[in-house]
């Protein structure tokens, strides 16, 4: 039987959005010839009993540490989901190219995929992590010089990594959902509540966008076309007075509803009984958002103030706040719901997770991505 090591960072229970990824690609892995086995940097204990996963096994963030636990597995693959961060406190991990480069030499048979989530920063000399990024820059560009295959969330991401290495063929896998919906999927806004939206997310992500969209939701529940936003996500000390007082200028208190942390569950209740959700993100970030895959997933028309019916997939299926306040909502009610029933379309081809750990099981044996490894 065929191995792969899938090295990350925690995987759950911890809160850790790489980690939820790499449980979900476990989940889904095409192939029963093969058996998965988990190298994390933290938590083993704790994920083998919530995952009910036997082969999790941990690893101290050093070159000792990872090409120890490397060598009880000698004929796997492996797998590396790579953020700079998740594996040096300045995202920095000089040892890991160095670790994987001698397992190349001692094991050349077998393969590396390397996945990036996150890329270096392009900083301007005299900023503070200048020095950093560009040393993060150069641990990418040594890893892809190092995988057989290399693989990113967006197709920023994708054009970023070429310039580094321009004979490398990188391909872009966008993430999935990590709310699965509770129920067949209705774009009618008939099954709606279409002037209730939805924002959900980190606190800070949170007031970034509201903070964006502040005068759009101030116009929209003036003219009667928003009556209630749903807020879903942690309260962090940090941003949490200044997001209640930001929704206290823009909206009354009787039409904004707090709802905390709760069960996926409930989240996907949600998304789908509300009219509209609301995300601030720029488009070359989209197909990174597991928020965003989860608007997608239920075919929920998104608010976005990037939105433009001529842009490419999936930004064409966004609704720009000035369309509503614009236009009668009869007169625009069958494009909402087209462009809810297209999203919805492009996630199930291009971002569901079957659909997504096929592709990168994939990449493993198909020529036509294979780096420069050598």
């Amino acid at each position: 039987m065929q191995k792969l090591l899938i090295v990350s960072t925690p995987l759950p229970p911890h809160p850790c959005g790489q980690g939820n990824y790499t449980a979900m690609i476990n989940r889904h892995w095409p192939d029963d010839r093969t058996k998965v086995i988990h190298l994390v940097t933290g938590g083993a204990v704790e994920s083998r009993n919530h995952l009910g996963i036997d082969d999790i096994y941990e690893f101290q963030n050093n070159y000792a540490s990872f090409t120890a636990l490397l060598e009880r597995f000698p004929d796997a693959n492996i797998l590396l989901q790579y953020a700079g961060r998740g594996y040096h406190k300045y995202g920095c991990p000089y040892w890991l190219p160095l670790a994987l480069k001698q397992w190349r030499k001692k094991y050349p048979s077998q393969s590396l995929l390397v996945m990036f989530h996150e890329l270096w920063a392009s900083l301007p000399v005299w900023k503070k992590h200048f020095l950093t990024e560009t040393l993060n820059g150069k641990i990418t560009k040594d890893l892809i010089n190092l995988a057989d295959a290399v693989g990113c969330l967006t197709l920023h991401q994708a054009e970023r990594l070429s310039s580094l290495v321009p004979s490398a063929k990188i391909s872009w896998i966008p993430v999935g959902t990590n709310i699965m919906p509770t129920q067949a999927v209705n774009t009618s806004f008939t099954q709606r509540s279409p002037k209730e939206f939805l924002i959900f997310g980190l606190q800070y992500t949170r007031l970034l966008t509201i903070q964006e969209l502040s005068n759009s939701l101030k116009k929209l529940h003036s003219r009667g076309l928003l009556e209630q936003l749903h807020l879903i996500g942690p309260l962090e000390t940090r941003w949490d007075a200044e997001e209640k007082q930001l929704l206290a200028e823009i909206l009354p208190a009787h039409a904004v509803k707090f709802h905390g942390v709760i069960p996926p569950e409930q989240v996907s209740q949600l998304l789908h009984h509300v009219g509209f959700t609301i995300i601030g993100q720029p488009p070359e970030n989209l197909t990174k958002s597991s928020t965003f895959m989860a608007f997608a997933s239920h075919g929920c028309n998104v608010l976005s103030p990037y939105a433009a019916t001529t842009a490419v997939e999936p930004v064409c299926y966004l609704t720009h706040p000035q369309e509503l306040l614009q236009n009668k909502f009869s007169d625009i009610e069958n494009n909402l719901v087209a462009r809810g029933q297209n999203l919805w379309n492009w996630y199930k081809v291009n971002a569901d997770w079957q659909s997504n750990t096929n592709k990168i099981a994939k990449m493993f044996h198909d020529e036509n991505v294979l780096a420069i490894a050598s």
